[in-house]
């Protein structure tokens, strides 16, 4: 059964919208949310567990790289996509820079869309399954240290177990050694 994606489309254009929307639903099993702008995004993406982003860098009141960089600080496994009419290089840079997962020109071809999501879907699982791994690593540092915390523990409470006992038997010797007070009082 295919995964059931919630993908989340930002542009100020509406028919960019609508195609996303249509494609998609005839496509796919996915639930898309739109936005007009970022500012209208961020609302959605703390409403809904958003999956994928696709997001058009210029738009008003908030534009793609702000909307990116919002949604990177609201939860970085989230990747952003960034489609722009305009493409430069100082735009990839920048998109880059600001933790996008990929980026593609308008205007693009439908047959683009499935192999965008599958790509950063893909890439997003290893950034997760990274995730996982290295809080799966810490947790075992930490068990170890505590492992070895338990265990300089063990040998302080058998040396004073070992003490206890010596002092067990020194005072059973004495009691068994030592003259009983009748016997002091008649000599």
């Amino acid at each position: 059964m295919e995964e059931q994606l919630k993908i989340l489309v930002v542009d100020d254009e509406a028919s960019i919208r609508d195609v996303f929307k249509d494609y998609l639903a005839a496509t796919t099993n996915y639930t898309v949310f739109t936005a007009n702008d970022g500012l209208e995004a961020l609302d959605i993406i703390k409403s809904e567990k958003i999956d994928c982003c696709f997001t058009d860098l210029s738009m008003p009141r908030l534009n793609g790289l702000e909307l990116a960089q919002k949604i990177n600080q609201h939860d970085n496994t989230i990747p952003v996509v960034v489609m722009t009419g305009y493409p430069s290089m100082d735009n990839a840079i920048d998109t880059l820079k600001n933790g996008v997962a990929d980026f593609i020109t308008k205007p693009f071809r439908t047959n683009q869309i499935l192999p965008t999501i599958n790509r950063v879907m893909t890439a997003r699982s290893h950034f997760v399954d990274n995730i996982l791994l290295k809080e799966e690593a810490e947790k075992g540092k930490k068990l170890i240290k505590i492992n070895q915390e338990l265990q300089e523990k063990l040998k302080e409470v058998e040396t004073i177990n070992l003490i206890l006992q010596k002092l067990d038997q020194a005072t059973t010797c004495l009691l068994y050694t030592s003259p009983s007070p009748r016997d002091l009082s008649t000599s």
